[in-house]
């Protein structure tokens, strides 16, 4: 089960020197559930998991976090209630960090700053690895978003008033301004 890092991919930059973490905050209890004699494990309910908020939470679940590799420090982070779940960030080299959260929002941040510079609702949870490409001059952003991520069942019970669609597989794309 997941914890603070989960597979989401942190994202480096050599423009700043810095890593940008995709974080969730919350705790979670791990009781082993034993198999029977001549049972196999096949993956999955192995275990029980009991999630809660860290001690003296603020109630944000989420996180992304720029950390400094000079020395190695957190500059800034930008917190929010909803877990940051399955997507993992990106840089550009003009300054933008991409991330998303479970309650199916993608954002570009500043670099140096973590001032939000852009948010867009989409149809469901970001779920994958956003990439950026060139086409015609223009630079894009994808984001594969879908319901099919452990991220938004496994924190029902820590924010239960976001819920998203059953389905919604999608392939978003935006064009950065010129």
């Amino acid at each position: 089960d997941p914890g603070s890092r989960t597979w989401a991919s942190t994202a480096y930059s050599p423009r700043t020197n810095h890593l940008y973490l995709p974080m969730q905050e919350f705790c979670v209890d791990t009781t082993p559930n034993p198999l029977g004699p001549g049972e196999v494990y096949t993956g999955g309910g192995a275990a029980t998991f009991v999630r809660r908020p860290v001690p003296d939470s603020d109630g944000n679940m989420g996180k992304v976090a720029a950390v400094d590799l000079g020395d190695p420090s957190t500059t800034w982070e930008y917190r929010t209630r909803a877990a940051n779940g399955a997507v993992a960030t990106l840089t550009t080299g003009g300054g933008l960090v991409f991330s998303g959260n479970i309650d199916r929002t993608v954002f570009a941040l500043d670099d140096t700053t973590g001032e939000v510079l852009w948010q867009q609702r989409l149809n469901n949870v970001p779920s994958g690895f956003p990439i950026t490409y060139e086409a015609d001059g223009r630079q894009f952003v994808a984001v594969p978003v879908g319901a099919g991520a452990w991220p938004p069942r496994a924190f029902n019970v820590l924010t239960p008033e976001i819920v998203n669609p059953p389905g919604g597989t999608t392939l978003w794309v935006f064009a950065l301004p010129e």
